[in-house]
């Protein structure tokens, strides 16, 4: 990702992060209608997901899988994931690739060590 996108990424997380707190508590505790308190935006997103309908099969894609260590995620995106996840990273393990090595192609779930 190049310097002027990762900015453009950072600012819009930056900016939308009072938004995102002020849902955070409401949400986590099943209160939707405290979570977003304008009846008439809280009703035209109720109709829209009504509108999809059923889900449907999506094609499939072409997709590669990427091992990043956390450390590279949070400085990245500017998240914090706590002690308990980055303590849990298993790149860190010995027989993963070192830190600078770690990014690496995932071509298969036997790569991944839990």
């Amino acid at each position: 990702m190049d310097d002027k996108t990762l900015q453009a990424f950072r600012a819009c997380v930056a900016h939308t992060a009072p938004g995102r707190e002020r849902v955070r508590e409401p949400v986590a505790g099943g209160q939707w209608r405290e979570a977003e308190p304008d009846t008439a935006r809280a009703r035209s997103y109720a109709l829209r997901r009504r509108n999809l309908g059923a889900p449907q099969a999506l094609a499939s894609v072409n997709v590669n899988h990427w091992r990043v260590d956390i450390a590279a995620i949070e400085k990245i995106t500017g998240l914090d994931f706590g002690a308990k996840v980055r303590g849990a990273d298993t790149i860190k393990d010995g027989d993963q690739p070192q830190v600078g090595e770690a990014r690496i192609l995932v071509s298969s779930f036997a790569q991944i060590k839990l």
